[in-house]
């Protein structure tokens, strides 16, 4: 069983957390477990890392949706490079299971790798793909 999921989701993207959000919190209500979401946002100057805050907003709003008393879950907003921030949000939380959507890939995806595909091969601990 799973007790620390990490769910990476992209805001402006609601497949990305609309199938996975709900997948994670299951697993965690039958492990007992935590459900960390977090999300790379763009940054308006990133030389001071300052974020929009209605992007943080957004993630609470979003993230409302899916709450549930008997599941804790949190959030944190990261910035830099996708699939290495998945990856450092892992080890930081110390996730069991990263638990991520991952669309159709598109042509560009087999030459270039899409973060999924980045976070499969390189993370430390178990990924699970949920397919829209």
């Amino acid at each position: 069983m799973f007790k620390t999921i990490l769910v990476p989701i992209d805001l402006h993207l609601e497949a990305s957390w609309r199938k996975a959000l709900p997948v994670a919190i299951e697993q965690a209500r039958m492990a007992g477990g935590t459900v960390h979401v977090m999300t790379v946002a763009p940054e308006i100057d990133p030389n001071l890392r300052v974020t929009d805050r209605n992007y943080c907003a957004w993630l609470e709003e979003v993230v409302g949706r899916y709450r549930t008393d008997d599941v804790p879950v949190q959030t944190s907003i990261k910035h830099g490079s996708v699939h290495r921030q998945i990856r450092r949000a892992a080890h930081e939380v110390g996730a069991d299971l990263i638990l991520l959507a991952s669309h159709n890939p598109r042509a560009s995806d087999y030459l270039l790798g899409s973060n999924a595909a980045h976070v499969v091969t390189h993370s430390r601990c178990s990924v699970l793909v949920v397919r829209e």
